[in-house]
């Protein structure tokens, strides 16, 4: 069980979507197959159930217990085999983690758990690896890539990068508050983004 956590922007379903499609599906993989599940509407654990268990074909009985419910989900998983689930924003449901994610982490050993989550989920056998927003270096280069392709031809004036490196630091190194930025270089310039900036919400919008 493995958790992405971060603030919201920083690329944590962006990065588990890319190793999914570029590393788990290859020969080497230890699992068989990989499903994701995208939690972001739920708010139960009966969401829980039913969004995983429309991606593998699983349906609770009528009347069921939530808890009986969850443990024939779990032998579900178990019955798959070697299998990679990523669990997709799942911090809108972390209060349910232990009733959920950590029974079926002990009903299905051979499954492999991928979540994304603002908070670490606390639950026994979860290692998390914390994303952090980008270094200014890191942030300049993905806003003039992202103006690149936003704006063909454009390219950053030697005046430009101390603008550059503001407007990141602002923007707090944030990937996707960053490509937001960039994607209005067809309109504003650095220096028009960096006099918007006190409202920060209204140039990103």
């Amino acid at each position: 069980l493995l958790t992405i956590t971060g603030s919201a922007g920083v690329g944590k379903s962006r990065l588990v979507r890319r190793l999914i499609e570029e590393e788990c599906t290859s020969d080497t993989a230890p699992w068989q197959e990989s499903l994701a599940c995208d939690l972001a509407g739920a708010r139960s654990r009966a969401d829980v159930i039913e969004c995983l268990g429309a991606v593998i074909g699983f349906r609770p009985s009528s009347g069921e217990s939530g808890e009986a419910g969850e443990d024939r989900l779990g032998h579900a998983l178990a019955a798959r085999g070697a299998i990679l689930i990523l669990l997709d924003t799942f911090d809108p449901v972390a209060e349910h983690a232990a009733g959920t994610l950590g029974r079926w982490f002990r009903l299905a050993p051979d499954a492999r758990f991928l979540v994304t989550s603002r908070t670490r989920l606390r639950i026994r056998g979860e290692v998390c690896l914390e994303l952090n927003p980008l270094s200014v270096g890191e942030g300049v280069e993905l806003f003039i890539r992202t103006a690149e392709r936003i704006r063909a031809g454009w390219a950053p004036a030697d005046t430009d990068a101390l603008l550059l490196t503001e407007l990141v630091e602002r923007l707090d190194g944030i990937p996707l508050a960053i490509e937001l930025a960039a994607s209005r270089i067809a309109i504003l310039s650095p220096r028009k983004m960096l006099d918007r900036m006190g409202k920060r919400f209204d140039l990103l919008r």
